[in-house]
């Protein structure tokens, strides 16, 4: 158990600047000492909540966040090209081919389950996400 440190004073420090000194003789020590403690519980809990807890702002650079070690490597990718550039790489496909590719990469539909919707196999879908990815990297490169 640590010794307790015995303090004769305490100094309150106000908005405006100025500080305000009294003397445990005036209050009491055991008034003191409560006053000594709270600070160091407020101190704690400070240190505590900023080594844990972080304003986005600092996790941003140049608007770009952070990426999540966990992402989808899809939307990793999507993240490192240029946005004005995937743009014009989707602009590139057909209404049909743009619906597929969002169906499955941005709301996540299995293949299976659109294959169904479609009345056509799962392979087609397949082909033609092969087709479109050909088509979007040809762009891009």
């Amino acid at each position: 158990m640590k010794d307790k440190i015995i303090k004769d004073s305490y100094t309150y420090y106000f908005a405006d600047g100025t500080k305000s000194t009294v003397a445990a003789k005036d209050i009491g020590q055991e008034w003191l000492d409560i006053l000594h403690e709270m600070d160091e519980e407020d101190r704690k809990k400070q240190y505590n909540y900023s080594r844990r807890n972080y304003p986005l702002s600092q996790v941003d650079y140049e608007g770009e966040t952070f990426v999540d070690p966990n992402a989808d490597p899809f939307d990793i990718m999507i993240n490192n090209i240029e946005r004005e550039k995937m743009d014009a790489a989707f602009a590139t496909l057909s209404e049909s081919q743009r619906t597929l590719f969002e169906s499955i990469h941005f709301e996540g539909k299995k293949v299976a389950d659109i294959a169904e919707e479609k009345g056509i196999t799962i392979f087609a879908i397949y082909k033609r996400m092969d087709r479109i990815l050909r088509k979007l990297q040809k762009f891009l490169n």
